[in-house]
């Protein structure tokens, strides 16, 4: 299998807003279209505040925390690989 991977970026959902499924379908939208156009997986940097969200949408961790450069926050590397 080839390396087709698509990388999801800068995803948030206002405050107000948490809580309804905005998020979880965002998610869900952006892997049908990856999985679309061929890829095998989806890949990101998560923040800390958002790990327990993506591990429930079935992502991994790839790797181990690092402070983003930009931000000053805490991420850690996540993938899910799409069906086939």
């Amino acid at each position: 299998r080839g390396a087709e991977q698509r990388r999801l970026r800068q995803l948030a959902v206002r405050p107000e807003a948490r809580g309804r499924g905005v998020g979880r379908d965002l998610v869900r939208e952006a892997e049908r279209l990856a999985h679309e156009s061929g890829a095998w997986a989806v890949v990101l940097n998560a923040r800390e505040t958002a790990w327990e969200f993506y591990e429930r949408l079935g992502y991994e961790f790839t790797g181990g925390e690092f402070t983003s450069e930009l931000t000053g926050i805490v991420h850690r590397p996540m993938r899910r690989e799409l069906r086939r």
